[in-house]
């Protein structure tokens, strides 16, 4: 799988070929529509998420896309201010990151059948970023600096709103970011914190073994 654009157009269509070469599909065949990976479901061996401005040109809707037929399945219509989707373990869109350029909102849902609410908004002093949802997809792990002078990553109840346990913290002020790459599967990526990862740390309140 992979996305590439024609004549340096940026209208990015996403591809399929086999590993020797063959069969290779042309999945978003829409003129002037631009496509990016939200997320590849790695568990997942017929679907990925994939984001298409085909709607509106400004706006970047989320698809669930069969990689071998092409069909394609709306999960969530983007109101215009999403900058940030994140989908839990079993390939489900469940959280998603609104902002207005000056605060932003952590939003949530528990089914994809359910609409998203707000769960905390913050402003430009202010960080929680969303990295990944624990084993039992219960809670999050995001990156935070509220109540503190530097980011740190804490183990979170999204339902409540509630930093739980403390995971990491780097001795030096704003060192925590969330380093995913493009179309990297956030539970394995990197957050800026000496590769703090969720295959590396899963604290026993979230359903895992601690650290690894």
């Amino acid at each position: 799988m992979y996305i590439q654009d024609s004549g340096e157009d940026e209208n990015y269509r996403l591809y399929a070929v086999n590993i020797d070469g063959s069969g290779f599909r042309e999945l978003t065949p829409f003129e002037g529509v631009q496509a990016g990976i939200v997320d590849p479901l790695e568990d997942n061996d017929i679907e990925m998420l994939i984001s298409l401005n085909r709607r509106d040109p400004k706006v970047f809707d989320v698809y669930r896309i069969n990689i071998y037929k092409g069909a394609m399945e709306l999960v969530a219509e983007n109101p215009g201010n999403v900058s940030e989707w994140l989908a839990d373990n079993d390939g489900q869109l469940r959280v998603a990151v609104t902002t207005d350029g000056v605060q932003s909102s952590l939003l949530y849902r528990e089914t994809e059948k359910d609409p998203f609410r707000t769960v905390v908004t913050t402003d430009f002093k202010n960080t929680l970023d969303p990295l990944f949802f624990s084993f039992d997809n219960q809670r999050l792990y995001v990156a935070s600096n509220i109540g503190r002078d530097k980011m740190a990553i804490y183990l979170y109840d999204v339902k409540a709103a509630k930093f739980l346990d403390l995971i990491y913290e780097h001795p030096e002020p704003d060192d925590v970011r969330d380093g995913r790459r493009p179309g990297q599967r956030p539970e394995t990526s990197e957050t800026g914190v000496a590769g703090v990862s969720r295959r590396q740390y899963q604290s026993p309140a979230a359903g895992g073994p601690g650290r690894q």
